[in-house]
């Protein structure tokens, strides 16, 4: 996650570069499940494969160099689909059972998604910013 963004027309740029050539990716869920401290996040861990991993640091390298990294270090990838993020305290119960009973099967990717926070960062709302397919 990235903050302080100097040029949001540079990051597009530098995005597009890093996924161009980048094939479909096959992901795979390792079974494991994470859930936030407060419950308001969880998801399912994913396998990281080395084409998955290679594109993680292209982006990494792309964008860093515009922005402000906001949470932690970029080596620290920790692959993961995101089941629910902030929900209200009045379904915590319920996204948790979800959670525990979602079977998540392999998938693919065919490109790569910027969003984008409007308003603060605890209380702001996502938006899809750009899409940006794979190039082959």
């Amino acid at each position: 996650m990235f903050s302080e963004i100097e040029s949001l027309d540079r990051v597009f740029e530098q995005i597009a570069g890093a996924v161009a050539g980048t094939k479909v990716l096959t992901l795979s869920p390792t079974g494991d499940t994470f859930e936030s401290p407060n419950s308001l996040t969880a998801g399912a861990v994913i396998e990281v494969s080395q084409d998955m991993q290679a594109l993680h640091d292209r982006l990494a390298e792309a964008v860093l160099p515009t922005a402000t990294n906001a949470y932690h270090d970029p080596a620290d990838f920790v692959a993961h689909l995101t089941y629910y993020q902030q929900i209200p305290e009045s379904v915590q119960e319920f996204g948790s059972r979800i959670t525990g009973e979602f079977e998540l099967a392999e998938f693919i990717v065919d490109g790569v998604t910027l969003m984008g926070r409007v308003g603060t960062a605890s209380e702001g709302e996502w938006r899809v910013v750009r899409e940006f397919p794979f190039g082959g």
